[in-house]
């Protein structure tokens, strides 16, 4: 290369000393500017930190300090309020003895009016709680009977009395002793000398039953407020906080919580004790402006607590401070709890590091230039140094040159501008070309290599996803699975443990065949020979049980397929769980058995009761008509008696099918299973002993003739077992509590509080033929004449009705355990008084019948017209109501059937009612699936009969609904 034909170019030394000394200059500006900027950031972001840090700080504290608050509050008001309850409440009950006993020691001596008195003077002078506390009786009507602190008001009613608020308090505490019998009634009441405030008050009540009175006493719970005020001024006195102490929490009485002019009224503060009792407006702003109060109002209506910024001034200062409160509800929305402190504490803390700051950085300057100076001086003097014996120097890089090529790309050598540079770019070029050939040669065998590490990765990773999806399916697959081989396990998923109850270690050492129940052992090896044989996969329609570790049975469906496991022939295994299918089966089973009689009975029920209905119904006016005639008058029994038993298999039949339709209410089985011991023991032999455990007073929804039916029932059935060789008869009830687990077989039955109807004997036991059909109508292993069939077969259907179901035990020989479970119910029974009979009363008034059965019209014009009654009897609907439609006004009563052709009797009455609505209507049916008594009375009907219907309930029913239309 010509060099000499070069164009001048500037000295490459003196360029580079120049660059060097305006560099060194502007590195010490940058870093004396980026240093000063790094630490202003620094300063505001610690700042910021600093103030987030205390805000939350102190939010946390102000939170806690004003829950503190609220729990003393609550605890307060929560304690007095429960000592007050218990406190009237026991003075109730003392009451209530006193007038017990008064009743029960002079009951059937002095009249009710006596003692009534009695109890008035009794209770009359009793005084408490300083003279304050009496109390007062008024009976359920209203009438005041005892009101010691103004007796002009005793006998009359005080029923529409309010308290200050509006709010009645006889009526409500009458509701509180006619629905729960006693309980608390709150409202607000004013105090002697007290003007016209108006103070909480709780009162206790409890019902006096014989005389449908109730007794009470109350008391005023102002006390609540000074006992709580007490607590929450000790702790707020002395429970300062926050920086300097200056922190404290106040409470305010709430009085509108929608603000105004008074809401509230301060209740505690130890700032401002002059303020305390004040009444205070939410009309008041902060040194800024802001309506503070109003914003945490809101704040506490949206949610019952919040935070509030504002700014107020400290006592003895005249600038404001930032300050910030947490507010909260507390007392059931009584009180506001309030907890604050000031902010401006970490303003100060932040200002003095800022000034620190700034000191920092002045003597940070005075070191760069220290540092620089020396610097500057000492590079100007070491290229002066460098310039002579640079150029030789270069001299050596061109040499270098020649032999390396370190550049991807040709130099431009018209745009260099350094004549030592200049020789150095025409080398490079020249490398330049020789590195190019290499690098291209390196390209092609790199692009090679890269291809086949790509394919090697992409087959490795497809290989772990298939490895991975497989181990996933067997592990949370929902059936066994297992390798067999020479009859062991050699491998197994979690499953596999969870079906048979043994660990993998366990089943990995004992054989398979182990895990079959002993009788499905050989049919299991036959098939597996066979599956063996045909060396295809293949799956079982047929289950097998296994025996798992607790002993329990499960069944299961099993497939196996042939594999190679550690190259030896083994197969793979699959078993699914069938338990619960086989369970579902075999009660569907029972299900449509059922439904079937279930069917049948409904369709006999109406014919039958219809038949029943003349034959008891004649035989009962025949037996009146033989009271001279001994003989005959035995033998009119004995068919009545008949009569009476296959109505009663009817309703049997009915309750089974849940066709019969029974009144249920709250009932306590305690007293109807005692009445039934008492029938049993009269029936029984001698030889047979009853042991009764009646622990239970529960309650149950049913009627009274579900439950004797069902303890008549099994108790027959048990000392039917002992007849010959006697024994034990054991009836107990008892509380139980069943859950998810325990009522797995009975999945219609919802978890919670049972009854538990237990009935045992030691007699002959049942075989397990007989335990499987123990439940099947019209099966008996009793001889002719003995039983129906239908016993345990009710007591099943009556169960299930109820929502509960039965349970039992047996062996042969060693005697029978039943047991039925119902669920209680919180309610309290009705206790149904008895009352003397009154005898059966005819009357005179004309009444229309209508019935299809011939038998039925005779009878009824027989039995009515024998006690008075003018009976115009039809066997067609339509026939009657054309008669009807010519006198409306003739008949005094309507008795219809139900089910009649060409017009049913819910249409007869609805027609009949068209022409004159105050007809009173009673309906007989002998079964109905579409009428039953509620339908019967949104109809009109007064009064719902069913077949076979007794002349004397007849004639009662039709007293009753005829005096009632008087």
């Amino acid at each position: 290369m010509d060099t000499a034909e070069s164009i001048y170019k500037p000295s490459f030394i003196k360029t580079i000393r120049q660059w060097v000394i305006i560099s060194l200059i502007l590195l010490a500006a940058i870093l004396f500017f980026t240093h000063t900027i790094k630490s202003t950031l620094e300063a505001e972001s610690q700042a910021r930190e600093i103030r987030t840090r205390y805000i939350e700080a102190q939010r946390a504290l102000i939170t806690y300090e004003g829950n503190s608050v609220g729990r003393i509050i609550d605890y307060e008001i929560e304690k007095s309020l429960q000592e007050a309850k218990d406190k009237i409440k026991s003075r109730v009950y003392e009451a209530y003895s006193i007038a017990l006993n008064l009743y029960e020691q002079n009951v059937g001596s002095k009249s009710d009016q006596e003692i009534k008195k009695l109890v008035i003077d009794a209770l009359r002078p009793i005084r408490f709680s300083q003279g304050s506390g009496y109390y007062f009786m008024t009976d359920l009507n209203g009438i005041s009977k005892l009101l010691p602190i103004d007796p002009s008001l005793e006998g009359t009613s005080i029923i529409d009395s309010r308290d200050i608020r509006g709010k009645y308090l006889i009526r409500n505490a009458i509701a509180i002793a006619k629905n729960q019998g006693e309980g608390f009634n709150h409202y607000y009441w004013t105090k002697p000398n007290q003007g016209d405030r108006e103070f909480e008050k709780i009162s206790y009540i409890k019902r006096f039953e014989p005389f449908d009175w109730y007794i009470g006493t109350g008391i005023y719970l102002d006390f609540i407020e000074a006992r709580t005020k007490a607590a929450v001024s000790r702790y707020v006195d002395s429970n300062r906080f926050g920086a300097n102490e200056q922190g404290y929490a106040f409470v305010i009485e709430l009085l509108n919580i929608n603000g105004g002019k008074n809401f509230g009224r301060m209740f505690a503060n130890p700032n401002r004790p002059d303020i305390i009792g004040k009444l205070i407006s939410d009309d008041v702003k902060d040194a800024k402006g802001k309506m503070f109060r109003k914003e945490y109002l809101k704040g506490l209506r949206e949610n019952g607590e919040c935070y509030v910024d504002y700014w107020y001034h400290k006592i003895d200062h005249t600038e404001a401070s930032p300050k910030i409160s947490f507010l909260k509800l507390a007392g059931n929305g009584r009180f506001i709890v309030a907890a604050g402190v000031y902010l401006d504490d970490v303003e100060d803390e932040i200002r003095r590091m800022h000034a620190d700051m700034k000191i920092r950085l002045r003597r940070d300057l005075f070191v760069i230039i220290l540092i620089f100076m020396p610097a500057i001086i000492s590079a100007i003097a070491l290229f002066n140094v460098m310039s002579r014996r640079l150029k030789s120097d270069f001299d050596l890089f061109v040499d270098f040159f020649k032999r390396a090529a370190v550049t991807s790309k040709f130099i431009d050598q018209d745009k260099v501008r350094f004549n030592e540079l200049d020789q150095l770019a025409g080398y490079a070029n020249w490398m330049l070309t020789r590195k190019t050939e290499v690098e291209d040669a390196l390209r092609r065998k790199h692009a090679h290599l890269e291809h086949w590490v790509s394919e090697q990765k992409r087959t490795a990773g497809e290989l772990r996803k298939s490895e991975e999806k497989y181990r996933i399916l067997v592990e949370n697959a929902n059936d066994a699975i297992f390798i067999n081989q020479d009859g062991m396990l050699k491998f197994c998923n979690p499953f596999t443990e969870k079906l048979t109850g043994y660990s993998k270690e366990e089943l990995m050492v004992m054989p398979l065949s182990e895990l079959v129940h002993p009788d499905d052992r050989d049919d299991v090896r036959a098939l597996h020979e066979t599956w063996l044989s045909d060396r295809q996969p293949a799956f079982s329609d047929q289950p097998f049980r296994l025996v798992r570790q607790d002993g329990r049975t499960v069944w299961v469906q099993a497939g196996i397929v042939l594999v190679e496991w550690e190259d030896k022939p083994a197969t793979l295994n699959f078993l699914r769980d069938v338990t619960k299918q086989k369970e579902l089966e075999k009660k569907l089973v029972q299900g449509q058995k059922l439904e079937a009689i279930g069917t049948l009975a409904g369709g006999i029920a109406h014919d039958f009761n219809n038949i029943l209905s003349g034959l008891l119904g004649y035989t009962q006016l025949a037996l009146h008509d033989a009271e001279d005639m001994p003989a005959m008058k035995r033998k009119l029994l004995q068919i009545l008696k008949a009569g009476e038993r296959a109505a009663d298999l009817v309703r049997q039949i009915l309750s089974f099918s849940r066709s019969q339709k029974v009144e249920r209410k709250p009932i306590s089985p305690l007293i109807i299973a005692k009445e039934v011991l008492k029938l049993i023991r009269a029936t029984i032999p001698a030889n047979i002993e009853i042991k009764q455990s009646l622990n239970s007073e529960g309650c149950v929804l049913a009627g009274a003739t579900n439950i004797h039916q069902i303890i008549m029932n099994l108790c027959t059935n048990a000392a039917h077992a002992m007849r010959e060789t006697g024994g034990i008869l054991s009836v107990s009830l008892e509380n139980v509590t069943l859950g998810k687990q325990d009522l797995s077989l009975h999945p219609g039955v919802e978890s919670g509080d049972f009854l538990k109807i237990s009935v045992e004997d030691n007699g002959i036991g049942m075989t397990k033929e007989v335990q499987q059909k123990a439940f099947d109508p019209f099966y008996t292993t009793k001889g002719p004449g003995e039983g129906t069939g239908m016993g345990l077969a009710s007591v099943h259907g009556i169960t299930a009705d109820l929502g509960g179901f039965v349970s039992f035990y047996s062996e042969l020989g060693q005697g029978t355990s039943m047991h039925v479970f119902l669920p209680l119910i919180a309610e309290v029974a009705e206790i149904e008084n008895g009352a003397d009979k009154v005898p059966v009363k005819g009357g005179t008034e004309r009444i229309l019948f209508v019935d299809d059965e011939p038998t039925q019209r005779n009878l009824a014009e027989d039995a009515l017209s024998q006690y008075g009654y003018r009976v115009t009897a039809f066997s067609d609907g339509a026939d009657a109501m054309a008669h009807f439609q010519k006198d409306p006004m003739g008949y005094d009563l309507l008795i219809t059937d139900m089910t009649m052709p060409n017009m049913t009797g819910d249409k007869l009455t609805r027609k009949v009612h068209q022409q004159r609505p105050d007809i009173p209507v009673i309906l007989c049916t002998g079964y109905s699936e579409i009428m039953d008594e509620k339908r019967a009375e949104s109809l009109g009907i007064d009064a719902f009969l069913y077949k076979p219907v007794i002349i004397a309930k007849m004639l009662e029913t039709i007293r009753e609904v005829l005096d009632r239309k008087m």
